[in-house]
C-alpha cells in the first residue's frame, strides 16, 4: 500500500483505489455525519441560553448571530445529505459547517462585552474537537478547518478585541495544542481507516483466489471422479457385453430354430391351404352347378345356399391361417368393421376371465377402405389391453360402432382427419384407468405398464401407425379410478360392399370363346369344365402343365384364353404361362391359386398373366373375370 505522506491519498499503482475508497468511506459514515449534524443543531441551539444569561443587554445581537448565521448551516446540510449530489460535495460541506460554527463563536467574542466574551473561547475549543475527532472529516479537510479557526481567532483577538496579553498567550497556547493534537488524531484515524480498507480488499481478493482454487480443485476432483466412473462403466459395459454376447448367441440359436419351425409351419399351412381350397372349389362349384337345376323355393336350394355359406366361412378361415403364417402386404379394400368385431369377440372371449362382461353396440354397417387383417390386429390389441386392465377385479368391456360426421372445427384439432362422414369405433373399460403421466406416453414405442414378460410396449405404437395409415385418428380418455376408452375415427366410403352382396341377382356373364383350362386336380377340372360350358364357352382341359404346353405347341391358335392353376407338379402355372406367352403374346392368361406366397403382380405381367384369382372359384366371380380379361 502506497500513500501520500501529507494528504494520505493512494498513490502509485494504488492510485485507482482512491475513488473507490471515498465512496466506501462516504457510505460507511453517512449516518454518522447526519447524527453529528443533529448533535450540532442541539448544542449550538443550547448555546443561546449562555447568551441570554451572560449578556442580557446584548442578547438580541448575539442571538441573531447565533441563530441567523451559524445555526442554519446544520439543518441545510442535513437536508442536502438526502440528495444524490451530497456524495460529491460532502467534504466541502463539512468544512463549511466547521467554519460557520467556529466563525460564529469568533463573531460572538467580538460582539460580546469584555471580559465575559472570553467564555466563547470554549465554543471554539469544542468546535475544534468536533472538527478533528467527532465528525470524522478527512485529515486534509479537518486540518484546513482547524487552521482557519486558529487564524480567525488570533486575528480577532489581536486586531478587533482588546484581549489582555496573558489571556491571548494562554488561549493561543491551548488552541495551538488542540489543533496539533487534533491533526495528529485525524491523521491516525484516517491512516487506520485506509489500512483497514486496503486489508479488506486484500482479504476479499485472497478469499476470491481461495474460492477459485477450491473451485478448480473441485473441478479436477469431479473430472477425475468422472474419469473413474467412466472407466468403471466401461469395465461394467465390457462385462455386460460379454454376458450379452453369450445370451445373444443363445437367443439367436433359439430364433434360428424358431424361424425354421415357422418356415415349416408356413410351408405346411400353404400346402393345407392349397389342398383345402381345391376341395372347397369342388364343393362350392358343384353346389353352384346344382343350384342352377334346383327349384328356386325348394329345400334343396336352401341347403345348397347353406353349403355355399359354409364354404365361404371355410375360405375366410383359410385366409386367416395364411395371414398369420406368412407375411403379406397391406391390402386395402372395402370392409364392414362390424363383421371383424364379431370375429374378434369370439376369439377373445375364451381368453378373458368370467368376471369380465362383453357388451357390443353396433349401430352402423358403413363401409371403410381398410386392410381387414390390420383392423383385426387393432381390435385384438385394444380389447386385450382392456381385458388385462380388468383381470384382477373384473368389469365391463364395451365396443361401440356408430356413424359420425366430422365437421371443420373437429377436423382442425387433428392433422390426419378430414371433414366428412366417418365411423366412430370406441373400446371402453371400467378398469383402474391411467394418470396423465401414463397417457402422455402410451403411444411411445417400448413403453409399457405391464410386468416384465407380459408386454413389449409395441402394441399401441403399432395400433397408432395402422390407424394413421388408414387416414384415421385415435384418441384416448382416462382417469384414475374411472376406466379408459379409446376412440377411433375412420373415413367412410360408398357402400360398395353392400352393393356387391346384392350382385347375386345379376345375370352370370357368358360367351362363346375357346378356353384351355389346366389344373392338377381331376375333380376341379371336371367341375370347372361343366361350369364354363354352362356359360357357353368351349372348354378343353388338361391336368398337367407339360400336357397343356404340348397341346398348345401343336394347335395353340384355336384357344382364346388360358386358365391355369399355380401350384402343379412338373410345371408350375407361372412357368406354363411364361412358355405359352413366348409362343403367343396376345393370348390372355388367368392364374388361379389357393396359396401364393411368392409371385407378385409385376412378375405375373412378365409371364403374360392378366390377373390372379383366388380359389375357390365361384361362378359369378369367375364369369366377370373372364369377360373382363377377354373384352379388354
Amino acid at each position: 500500500m502506497k500513500l501520500n505522506k501529507l494528504t494520505l491519498s493512494f498513490t502509485g499503482e494504488f492510485k485507482h483505489l482512491e475513488s473507490e475508497y471515498k465512496k466506501n468511506y462516504f457510505k460507511k459514515y453517512l449516518n454518522h455525519f447526519r447524527i453529528c449534524k443533529v448533535g450540532g443543531i442541539i448544542a449550538f441551539s443550547a448555546g443561546g441560553l449562555l447568551d441570554v444569561f451572560l449578556f442580557p443587554d446584548s442578547m438580541e445581537t448575539l442571538l441573531l448571530i447565533r441563530y441567523a448565521l451559524g445555526l442554519p448551516a446544520f439543518p441545510i446540510g442535513l437536508i442536502i445529505s438526502y440528495t444524490k449530489i451530497y456524495e460529491k460535495i460532502w467534504p466541502a460541506l463539512s468544512l463549511i459547517y466547521i467554519l460557520a460554527t467556529g466563525f460564529s463563536s469568533t463573531a460572538l467574542i467580538v460582539l460580546a462585552p469584555a471580559p465575559l466574551n472570553q467564555y466563547y473561547y470554549a465554543s471554539i475549543i469544542i468546535t475544534l474537537l468536533f472538527n478533528f475527532v467527532i465528525i470524522r472529516s478527512r485529515f486534509v479537510m479537518a486540518t484546513a478547518g482547524g487552521l482557519c479557526l486558529l487564524v480567525g481567532y488570533e486575528f480577532v483577538s489581536i486586531f478587533m478585541v482588546d484581549t489582555p496579553w496573558t489571556a491571548l498567550f494562554n488561549n493561543t497556547f491551548y488552541l495551538v495544542a488542540v489543533v496539533m493534537v487534533g491533526m495528529f488524531v485525524a491523521y491516525v484515524l484516517e491512516l487506520a481507516e485506509r489500512k483497514d480498507y486496503f486489508l479488506s480488499l486484500e482479504l476479499h481478493e485472497e478469499r476470491e483466489n481461495t474460492e477459485q482454487i477450491n473451485a478448480e480443485l473441485e473441478t479436477r476432483v469431479k473430472e477425475r471422479t468422472t474419469e473413474l466412473e467412466i472407466a468403471n462403466r466401461e469395465l461394467a459395459q465390457e462385462v455386460m457385453e460379454s454376458n450379452k454376447a453369450k445370451k445373444d448367441k443363445a437367443f439367436l440359436e433359439h430364433q434360428l430354430r424358431q424361424s425354421h419351425k415357422m418356415e415349416a409351419i408356413g410351408t405346411l399351412a400353404g400346402g393345407i391351404a392349397h389342398d383345402f381350397n381345391n376341395i372347397l372349389s369342388s364343393v362350392m362349384g358343384y353346389a353352384e352347378l346344382a343350384m342352377t337345376e334346383a327349384p328356386e323355393d325348394s329345400t334343396t336350394m336352401v341347403s345348397l345356399n347353406e353349403i355355399l355359406t359354409a364354404g365361404t366361412r371355410a375360405k375366410d378361415l383359410v385366409n386367416q391361417i395364411l395371414t398369420f403364417s406368412t407375411p403379406t402386404e397391406q391390402e386395402m379394400k372395402p370392409i364392414e368393421i362390424s363383421s371383424i368385431i364379431e370375429e374378434v369377440l369370439k376369439l377373445i372371449r375364451a381368453s378373458l376371465p368370467s368376471t369380465i362382461q362383453i357388451r357390443q353396440h353396433v349401430e352402423t354397417k358403413s363401409i371403410i377402405m381398410a386392410d381387414s387383417t390390420q383392423i383385426h390386429q387393432v381390435l385384438m390389441n385394444l380389447c386385450t389391453n382392456a381385458g388385462h386392465a380388468m383381470k384382477e377385479v373384473g368389469g365391463i368391456l364395451e365396443i361401440h360402432l356408430t356413424d359420425l360426421t366430422v365437421d371443420e372445427e373437429f377436423a382442425n384439432r387433428y392433422h390426419d382427419l378430414n371433414p366428412g362422414p366417418h365411423i366412430l369405433l370406441r373400446i371402453r373399460d371400467n378398469g383402474p384407468g391411467m394418470g396423465p403421466e401414463v397417457m402422455d406416453r402410451i403411444f411411445d414405442p417400448f413403453f409399457t405398464t405391464k410386468a416384465k414378460g407380459e408386454g413389449s410396449g409395441m402394441g399401441l405404437s403399432v395400433v397408432h401407425g395402422i390407424i394413421r395409415g388408414h387416414k384415421g385418428v385415435i384418441t384416448v380418455s382416462s382417469a384414475l379410478g374411472v376406466g379408459s376408452y379409446f376412440d377411433i375415427y375412420f373415413p367412410c366410403i360408398e357402400h360398395q360392399k353392400r352393393e356387391e352382396k346384392n350382385n347375386i341377382s345379376e345375370p352370370i356373364l357368358g360367351g362363346s370363346e375357346r378356353i384351355l383350362f389346366v389344373d392338377d386336380d381331376q375333380t376341379i377340372v371336371k367341375m370347372s369344365s361343366q361350369m364354363l360350358a354352362r356359360m357357353g364357352y368351349s372348354v378343353e382341359s388338361r391336368t398337367s402343365g407339360l400336357e397343356a404346353l404340348r397341346l398348345f405347341e401343336t394347335d395353340g391358335n384355336r384357344f382364346d384364353l388360358l386358365i391355369t392353376d399355380l401350384n402343379m407338379p412338373g410345371m408350375r402355372g407361372d412357368e406354363l404361362a411364361s412358355a405359352i406367352h413366348a409362343l403367343r403374346q396376345d393370348l390372355p392368361i388367368i392364374l388361379c391359386t389357393g396359396f401364393n406366397p411368392n409371385i407378385t403382380e409385376a412378375q405375373a405381367k412378365t409371364c403374360g398373366i392378366r390377373t390372379i384369382v383366388d380359389k375357390p372359384l365361384l361362378t359369378r366371380d369367375i364369369s366377370k373375370t373372364i369377360r373382363s380379361v377377354l373384352d379388354n
